[in-house]
């Protein structure tokens, strides 16, 4: 049985009103065409030019109701008292989409923008020809009542696609300056931005141009809007950008001077746009920054480095999070000076810092984030720790220049601590506003090369260099897995004296914990003259120190405890010289070793050792026993032997009527001491023996032999202190060839009794009656 195809059969009827239909839709098309136009010409020049305080042109508008396709051109913002007008742009081309009706939600297939030209003047710090306009738009939006909080509906709908901006210039003629900075060629192509998917004819490729300065800077990428999931990658490459021409732009004074810094990028920046899920941007690849040189405002050096890099990058903004594969830094200088009013170089940059962020030049943000990283309380300007909800308050910041008034207005007046307290009846109380997610780091290794630093002191006359450091630090990553320490290397080899340092051990960070294996040696004392002259009258001629030790930082209940063990440190070939005595003394020692099994500023006993030879000449000392900080106890075993006393006879001629030629000491035994701690007093002891040899004193005034023996030997001895009470057993008593010139004046005094000379007064002849 054949089918039929029912026949349409189109009446005059339905003709007319398929007719009035197409009729009606081109006249309203028509009207369209010729009011949009109108429409925009007016608010444009009315109201926007009304609400920014400018004049406000614009030459041609078009208007396409069948593309959706708007079309102006020579538009222009008016600078006030200026031929120069603060913003032009010869074309813009906005083509919108039928499918904004499907959506919901504003979609454009494609925008342009050809030639637009920004003309920037700063005329002060913190004020440019635009920022009157800032503080209208601030103004209008605190005069809006405000609209009670609505839940949280995730990011705005919206589809921009094919957007292109061409031949652009910016211009900023700096006043503060007197710079010029001038970006033109200014090209940009971005594929798509969107909150949803949808898709749509993509022929713009991510790109940028342009000449900064007369240096250009060019990115391309790939756009893959039709991938399951859609996305563009955009490649950020160049060499050698010259950030030190634009710090100045920097809107607040830096406390610093950029002399000269290039910037390298090899990154790519890729967009993705899952679908009904947040986008996703992931930049990836390498940065570096060489040949930087910073300096103080009076143009002294404050840090340097040949190159600093950042290797296998990949960073999640939207996500938080970062991985690092190595950064590396090459040949950092520091100087580190100290100016004649005790004040350092990098306080002033520290505070000037704190100024940029709105924080009290005495407050400590560095040091506190510190703390809280390490699971501590931050501390209050007192020292004392605070509770947390006082250290997470935020610190007022004060607001931009003219914007002062539109702030205060918007303000409500604070409420009273009991209002605060207690919310009104049968409203519940605000739910706080989740924190937002921690960041997530990880750090491959960071490698320090050839390290300087310099260190110059005003007041003391002190220039130090240290060379040769270098550090490595592995298996960063925070917040930071249990039983995944950080492991950190320092080494250090200065050229300038021989010196070396070596240091490795893991880092824990929450809870604090470092355990170091530190070793340094061959270290100059005499570099550190100055510093120990202008403490002490004292000069550094020679000298060579070495250490080793373990060292160990915990955080145990809110406090840090630091100790060390198998501490041994060594000093060789020292030289030094008392130049408040006349004449001047040298001190001199061949070597001294010090070791201890644990040291630690808490309670605990310490064993230790020293060993001194060639102490002034042939004196050797050997000290071993046990130490304690808290409460200060030492007991500890003495062997003394050819003690140069003579040697330090400048520290008491003055005190004496006759001339010490010659004297020697060596004693052994046991020693013991107990500093006063609360009711208990002072304790003091000694037991052993003895030698004091070869003595030779003379008479100041004639040179004559006044008193001397080869032996005055005590053994046996038992001598106690404590407090005002003394004890005192001599026990045996040994003298051998003894000399001595003992006269009995007319007056019957015995001159060895004028032996100390009396405060104040110039003794006489003690070997003749005067």
């Amino acid at each position: 049985m054949p089918v039929r195809m029912p026949k349409l059969r189109f009446t005059r009827r339905a003709g007319k009103i398929l007719l009035g239909i197409v009729a009606f839709v081109l006249i309203l098309f028509g009207v369209a065409t010729w009011q949009v136009p109108k429409v925009l010409h007016g608010v444009l020049t009315d109201d926007v030019a009304k609400m920014i305080g400018r004049d406000v042109s614009v030459g041609k508008i078009t208007f396409n109701p069948f593309t959706l396709t708007v079309r102006a051109q020579d538009l222009t913002v008016a600078q006030p008292g200026s031929q120069t007008p603060l913003l032009t742009l010869a074309e813009l081309d906005a083509s919108a989409s039928w499918t904004s009706l499907f959506w919901f939600a504003p979609v454009v297939d494609r925008l342009t923008l050809r030639q637009p030209n920004i003309a920037i003047v700063r005329e002060d710090v913190l004020r440019f020809n635009f920022s009157d306009i800032e503080q209208r738009v601030a103004e209008l939006a605190a005069a809006k009542p405000q609209e009670p909080p609505k839940p949280d509906e995730g990011l705005p709908r919206f589809s921009l696609n094919n957007m292109v901006i061409e031949d652009g210039a910016i211009t900023l003629d700096d006043k503060v300056t007197g710079r010029k900075q001038v970006v033109d060629e200014f090209t940009i192509g971005v594929p798509f931005i969107s909150t949803f998917g949808y898709a749509t004819d993509i022929d713009v490729q991510p790109r940028l141009h342009l000449r900064i300065n007369g240096s250009p800077f060019d990115l391309t990428g790939v756009a893959r809007p039709f991938d399951v999931v859609p996305s563009s990658t955009l490649r950020v490459a160049f060499d050698g950008l010259q950030l030190e021409k634009w710090a100045d732009v920097w809107p607040m004074p830096l406390p610093f001077k950029v002399e000269r810094a290039l910037l390298d990028s090899n990154l790519q920046v890729v967009f993705e746009q899952p679908k009904d899920a947040p986008p996703k941007i992931r930049i990836v690849g390498d940065l570096g920054l060489r040949r930087l040189d910073v300096r103080d405002p009076s143009g002294g050096n404050l840090a340097a480095w040949s190159a600093l890099t950042v290797s296998r990058l990949e960073l999640e903004p939207i996500a938080r999070q970062v991985y690092i594969g190595e950064v590396g830094l090459w040949a950092p200088q520091i100087h580190v000076r100290r100016h004649a009013n005790e004040h350092l170089n990098w306080q002033d940059v520290v505070a000037g810092l704190k100024a940029l962020r709105g924080v009290e030049p005495t407050a400590t943000p560095v040091r506190d984030e510190m703390r809280k990283a390490s699971g501590l309380k931050p501390l209050s300007p007192s020292g004392a720790q605070v509770a947390p909800g006082a250290a997470g308050a935020p610190a007022p910041v004060p607001a931009p220049a003219g914007q002062a008034p539109a702030a205060s207005a918007a303000q409500a007046p604070a409420p009273r601590p009991d209002q605060a307290a207690t919310a009104p009846a049968g409203q519940a109380p605000a739910t706080p506003a989740p924190a937002p997610a921690e960041w997530k780091v990880v750090l491959d290794a960071f490698n320090l090369h050839e390290g300087e630093v310099y260190v110059t002191d005003a007041v003391s006359k002190l220039d130090y260099v240290m060379t040769g450091l270098a550090a490595t630090v592995e298996g960063v990553a925070l917040p930071q897995p249990p039983d995944q320490p950080i492991n950190l290397w320092l080494t250090m080899d200065n050229s300038t004296d021989g010196g070396w340092l070596r240091a490795k051990g893991p880092l824990v960070i929450k809870p604090l914990s470092l355990d170091m294996n530190v070793r340094l040696g061959n270290i100059a004392l005499a570099p550190l003259a100055p510093a120990v002259r202008s403490a002490a009258p004292i000069t550094l001629l020679d000298g060579r120190l070495g250490a080793t030790a373990q060292l160990h930082v915990r955080e145990k209940g809110g406090a840090i405890d630091a100790s060390a063990t198998a501490v041994q440190a060594d000093l060789t070939q020292f030289k030094a010289r008392d130049e408040s005595l006349k004449p001047v003394l040298d001190i001199a020692m061949q070597s001294l070793r010090i070791t201890a099994d644990r040291l630690a500023l808490g309670p605990g006993p310490s064993n230790f050792t020293v060993a001194a030879a060639g102490v002034q000449g042939d004196g050797k000392l050997d000290l071993k026993g046990v130490f304690t900080p808290q409460p200060l106890t030492l007991k500890t075993a003495v062997d003394l032997s050819n003690l140069n006393v003579a040697s330090f006879a400048p520290y008491f001629a003055s005190s004496l009527n006759a001339t010490v030629r010659a004297v020697t000491l060596s004693a052994k035994g046991n020693a013991e001491f107990t500093a006063a701690a609360g009711s208990a007093p002072m304790k003091a002891g000694w037991k052993g023996g003895v030698d004091i040899t070869d003595l030779d004193l003379q008479d100041r005034v004639n040179k004559d032999d006044f008193l001397n023996w080869k032996r005055l030997g005590f053994t046996g001895m038992d001598i106690s202190v404590a407090g005002d009470k003394i004890g005192a057993r001599l026990g045996d008593i040994a003298l051998e060839d003894f000399y001595g010139r003992i006269l009995l004046n007319a007056q019957g005094r015995l001159n060895v009794m004028d032996l100390v000379a009396a405060p104040g007064q110039a003794g006489g002849s003690i070997t003749q009656d005067t």
